[in-house]
C-alpha cells in the first residue's frame, strides 16, 4: 500500500538508493507491495517531456518502475500499482531523469515505465555503471552521461566528460526496440543485447536531429579507447551503430558481436575487434588511425575503412561485396567476399581492396566474383593464396608474390613485378609493368595471356605458359634456363636483348620474335608451326630452332653447334655477317639463305624436298654438306671459297660476280649444273653432272686434280681454262670448250667426250695430255701445241694457224681427219694417224 509521509518517503529512499529528489512536490517515489521502488514522474510539459531531476538515480536489483499511468495499473515488476496524479492531463511520452549530484548512476535492475510506453533518458555526468539491467515498456532508451536540452520533444546532448560501465550481468535491451548511449567513453565487461544500438563516444553535441558535431580538444586526460571491451564482454543486437569522434581514441570492441540487422563503427581513434556477425551490412570507419580484427568478421556487405592500417587475423568475410581501405593491409586469416557465414560460397561478391601504401597478404583473399586491389605495394607472401574469377591487382610501386594468383581473368599493372610463385588464370590475363621478375615463378593462362613490359623480363628457371596465344612486349628478355610457351602464337617483340641461354621459346601454331639480339646458347626456339626471327643479331651456340616454317630477318648470325630446321620453307636473311660453325640448316622444303659475307665450317645446309637459294656477298665454305632435293642455287656478290665440302642437288647453279675456289670439294647435280663466276679454281675434288655442265667465266678457269663430268653436255666458256694434276673435263655428249685466250691441258689432265668435241681457243696447249672425242672433233685455235700429248676422235677437224704436234699423236679413228694450219706446222717425231681419209693443208 502506498504512503505520502515525508518521513517515510525519505527513508525509502536511502535505502533504495533512489536520491530525493530536488521538486519533491513533483516526484513522488514510493514501493510497490513487493518492495519495488516506484517513481511518479513529474508532470509532463506541453510537448510530453517529463523532466525529472535527482541528486542521485539508481535502480536496484528487483528493478525501478516510472509510474507514467493515472490510474490503477498492471506491472511486470510489482504487479497492480496506484495511478500518478501527475499524469492526470496525459501521460509523457518522453521521461528524462538527470542526475544533478556527482556520484554514478547504478542500474543493476529492470526499468519499467507503467502505464502508456514512454521513452527513457538517464543522464548522468558523472558516468552510469550498468549491471543486470533491462528495460520494460520503454521503446526508446537512452543513456548518457551529457547535459540535456530540448527543441520541443526533441532532446539536445552536449557530452564533456563521463564514462558508461557495463558489468557483470551486462544490459539487456531487448525488449527495446532502440537503444542509444551517448557518452565519453564506455567500458563492455559483459554482455549488452539490444534491437537498434546506437552508441556516440567522445566530446560532442548531438542536435535534434541527431547529427554528431565533435568538440574535441587536446585534453591529456582523454581515455585510450572510446569503447573498451575485455574479454567478458559481447555485444548482440538486430542494428549496431557505434560512432567515436574523439581524436586518437580509439575502441576496443569486445571479442563477440552478433548483429541481426546492419553494423556501423565510425571512430577517430585504433578500432579493436574479436568475432563479429552481422546479418546485413557493416560498415567500419577509423577516421584517424587503424582497424584490428583479431578473430574475424562476417556481413551481407561488409566496409572497413582506416586513416592507417587494417590487421586481419581469422575468417573476415562478405555474403556480397567487401570493401576495405585504408593506408596498409596486413592479412593472415581469410579474407572473403561472396562467401556464407560458414565461408561457403554463396551468390555473387566482389572483394574491392584500396590503399595507399601497401598490402601484406599471408592468408587468403577470396571474391567470388571479383577482385579489385589498388596500392603501392603488394606482397602475396608464401603460401598465401589470391583466388577470384576477376582479378584486377594495380600495385604503383611494386607487385612481390610469392604464393598464388588464380583467377579467371587476371589484370596486374605495377612499376616492379616479382612473382616467385604461380600466377594462374582460366581464361585471359594481361600484365603490365615496367620491371618484371619471373625467376623461378611460374605464369599460366588458359587463354591470351599479354604481357607489356617497359624495360625488363627476367625469366631465369620460370615458366610463362599460355594455352592460347601468349603476347609479350619488352625492351629485354633473360630466358636463362627458362620457359616461355604457347599452345596457340607466340609473339615476342622485344626493343632490346634476348638472352635465351639454355632457354625454350615454343608455340603451337607460330612464334613470331623481334628484338636487337637474341643470345640462343643452348637454347631451344620451336613451334609445330611457323617461327618468324625478325633481329639485329642471332647467336645460337648449341642452340636449336625448330618450326613447320621458319623465317629469320636479322642482321648477323653466329652459330655453333647449332641447328635451324624446318618441316616446311626455311627463309633466312641476314643483311650483314653470317658465321655458322658445326652448325645446320635444315629444310624439308625450301630453303632461302641471303646474307652477307657468309662462313661456313663444319655446317649443313640441306632441303629434303625442294631448293636451296643460297644468295651471299662472299661465302667460305669448310667442311660443308650442301644438298637440296631439286635445284640449289648460289649467288654470290664477291668470292666464294669452297674446301673440303660437298654440294649435291637435282640442279646446281653456282653464280659470283667474282672468283670461286674450290678445294676437296664435290658438286654433284642429278639433272643440270651450271657454274658463273669471274675465275673458277678448281682442285682436288669433283663436278658431276647427271645432265649438262655449263661453265661460265668472265676470266680463268684453273683445274688441278679434279674432274668436271657430265653425263650429258659439257660446256666451257673462259678468259683461260687451264687443267693440271690429272684433271679431266669429261662429257657424255657433246662438249663445248669456248676460250677466249689460252686452253692449257697438262700433267696428265684430259679433256674427253663420248659424242662430239668443239673447242675454240686462241691458243690450245697439250701438255703430256689428252682430248679425245668418240665421234667428231672440232679444233678451232690460232696456235695448237701438242707436246708429247694424245688427240683422238673418229672425225676430227682442226683449224689453226699454227700446228705443233712434235713427239705427239694425232689419231682419227675412222672418219676423215682434216687438218687446216695457214701458218706453220711441226710434227717433228710425232704422229698423225687416220683410219679415213686425212687432210692436211
Amino acid at each position: 500500500m502506498q504512503t505520502r509521509k515525508a518521513n517515510f518517503l525519505n527513508l525509502t529512499i536511502s535505502i533504495l538508493f533512489i536520491a530525493q529528489p530536488i521538486f519533491s512536490a513533483e516526484i513522488i517515489v514510493d514501493r510497490a507491495a513487493n518492495g519495488v521502488p516506484v517513481i511518479n514522474i513529474a508532470r509532463p510539459n506541453t510537448n510530453g517531456v517529463s523532466h525529472n531531476t535527482y541528486i542521485e538515480f539508481n535502480v536496484p536489483t528487483q528493478g525501478t518502475i516510472l509510474n507514467n499511468s493515472d490510474r490503477e495499473v498492471n506491472t511486470q515488476l510489482a504487479g497492480y500499482i496506484y495511478g500518478n496524479e501527475n499524469v492526470r492531463n496525459g501521460s509523457a511520452s518522453l521521461i528524462l531523469n538527470e542526475v544533478s549530484g556527482t556520484n554514478r548512476s547504478r542500474l543493476n535492475g529492470y526499468l519499467e515505465v507503467a502505464g502508456q510506453s514512454a521513452d527513457v533518458i538517464v543522464a548522468n555526468p558523472n558516468g552510469i555503471t550498468v549491471n543486470g539491467a533491462g528495460f520494460i515498456n520503454i521503446p526508446k532508451v537512452t543513456l548518457t552521461t551529457g547535459r540535456v536540452s530540448f527543441s520541443g520533444n526533441r532532446p539536445i546532448y552536449d557530452i564533456e566528460r563521463g564514462d558508461i560501465l557495463i558489468d557483470g550481468k551486462g544490459l539487456d535491451a531487448k525488449n527495446s526496440s532502440s537503444l542509444e548511449l551517448y557518452t565519453q567513453a564506455i567500458k563492455l565487461n559483459a554482455k549488452l543485447y539490444a534491437n537498434d544500438l546506437k552508441v556516440v563516444t567522445g566530446v560532442n553535441h548531438i542536435d535534434k536531429y541527431g547529427k554528431v558535431t565533435s568538440r574535441d580538444s587536446e585534453d591529456e586526460n582523454r581515455p585510450l579507447f572510446s569503447i573498451d571491451s575485455t574479454a567478458l564482454g559481447g555485444i548482440y543486437a538486430n542494428a549496431i551503430s557505434l560512432v567515436g569522434t574523439q581524436k586518437g581514441v580509439g575502441v576496443n570492441l569486445p571479442s563477440e558481436m552478433l548483429v541481426q540487422d546492419r553494423l556501423e563503427i565510425s571512430a577517430d581513434g585504433k578500432i579493436i575487434l574479436g568475432k563479429v556477425s552481422v546479418k546485413n551490412s557493416a560498415t567500419i570507419r577509423s577516421h584517424s588511425s587503424s582497424i584490428k580484427i583479431n578473430e574475424g568478421v562476417h556481413a551481407d556487405t561488409l566496409g572497413l575503412q582506416a586513416l592507417t592500417y587494417i590487421t586481419l587475423s581469422g575468417n573476415t568475410g562478405a555474403s556480397n561485396d567487401l570493401t576495405l581501405l585504408g593506408s596498409t593491409l596486413d592479412n593472415d586469416g581469410l579474407l572473403a567476399a561472396g562467401v556464407n557465414s560458414d565461408f561457403t560460397e554463396s551468390i555473387s561478391g566482389t572483394l574491392d581492396l584500396g590503399f595507399s601504401e601497401s598490402i601484406n597478404n599471408e592468408g587468403v583473399f577470396y571474391g567470388l566474383d571479383g577482385i579489385e586491389i589498388d596500392t603501392k605495394k603488394f606482397t602475396n607472401a608464401v603460401p598465401a593464396e589470391v583466388i577470384t574469377q576477376t582479378l584486377r591487382l594495380n600495385a604503383a610501386e611494386a607487385l612481390e608474390n610469392e604464393g598464388k594468383l588464380r583467377s579467371d581473368r587476371t589484370t596486374l599493372t605495377t612499376q616492379t613485378l616479382i612473382n616467385e610463385g604461380s600466377i594462374y588464370a582460366n581464361d585471359m590475363m594481361h600484365i603490365t609493368a615496367d620491371n618484371f621478375d619471373n625467376s623461378e615463378g611460374v605464369i599460366e593462362g588458359l587463354d591470351t595471356v599479354t604481357l607489356n613490359i617497359a624495360n625488363a623480363f627476367m625469366n631465369h628457371n620460370g615458366t610463362l605458359f599460355s594455352h592460347q596465344a601468349l603476347i609479350l612486349t619488352v625492351q629485354n628478355v633473360n630466358n636463362i634456363d627458362g620457359i616461355i610457351q604457347s599452345n596457340d602464337t607466340l609473339t615476342l617483340s622485344a626493343s632490346g636483348d634476348i638472352d635465351n641461354t639454355r632457354g625454350t621459346l615454343y608455340s603451337g601454331t607460330g612464334t613470331t620474335v623481334n628484338a636487337q639480339r637474341l643470345n640462343n646458347e643452348e637454347g631451344f626456339i620451336a613451334s609445330m608451326k611457323t617461327i618468324f626471327l625478325d633481329l639485329f643479331r642471332l647467336n645460337g651456340d648449341n642452340g636449336g630452332i625448330s618450326g613447320e616454317g621458319v623465317s629469320i630477318h636479322t642482321e648477323n648470325i653466329e652459330s655453333n653447334h647449332a641447328t635451324i630446321q624446318s618441316s616446311d620453307g626455311l627463309d633466312v636473311v641476314a643483311s650483314g655477317e653470317v658465321t655458322l660453325t658445326n652448325s645446320a640448316m635444315l629444310s624439308n622444303d625450301t630453303l632461302n639463305f641471303t646474307a652477307g659475307d657468309t662462313t661456313l665450317h663444319g655446317s649443313t645446309l640441306y632441303s629434303g624436298q625442294n631448293n636451296i637459294n643460297l644468295d651471299t656477298a662472299a661465302l667460305n665454305a669448310e667442311n660443308v654438306y650442301m644438298e637440296a632435293k631439286h635445284v640449289f642455287s648460289l649467288n654470290a656478290a664477291q668470292n666464294v671459297n669452297i674446301s673440303d665440302s660437298t654440294i649435291k642437288g637435282s640442279r646446281i647453279h653456282l653464280n659470283t660476280l667474282e672468283d670461286l675456289t674450290a678445294d676437296h670439294s664435290n658438286m654433284v647435280a642429278d639433272n643440270d649444273l651450271t657454274i658463273g663466276a669471274n675465275t673458277l679454281n678448281y682442285s682436288n675434288g669433283q663436278v658431276i653432272a647427271a645432265h649438262d655442265l655449263t661453265v661460265t667465266l668472265e676470266d680463268a678457269f684453273t683445274q688441278y686434280n679434279s674432274a668436271f663430268i657430265a653425263y650429258n653436255n659439257t660446256a666451257v666458256s673462259a678468259e683461260d681454262h687451264t687443267l693440271t694434276g690429272a684433271s679431266t673435263l669429261y662429257a657424255s655428249n657433246a662438249m663445248m670448250l669456248d676460250i677466249t685466250n689460252t686452253l692449257n691441258t697438262t700433267e696428265a689432265s684430259r679433256i674427253l667426250s663420248d659424242n662430239t668435241l668443239s673447242i675454240n681457243a686462241q691458243t690450245l696447249n697439250l701438255d703430256n695430255a689428252s682430248l679425245f672425242a668418240q665421234h667428231k672433233g672440232s679444233i678451232n685455235t690460232a696456235i695448237f701445241n701438242n707436246i708429247n700429248g694424245v688427240v683422238s676422235a673418229a672425225q676430227m677437224n682442226i683449224h689453226t694457224t699454227t700446228f705443233n704436234n712434235a713427239d705427239s699423236q694425232f689419231y682419227s679413228d675412222g672418219g676423215t681427219l682434216n687438218i687446216t694450219a695457214s701458218g706453220t706446222m711441226n710434227n717433228n717425231n710425232g704422229l698423225i694417224s687416220a683410219n679415213g681419209d686425212l687432210l692436211i693443208d
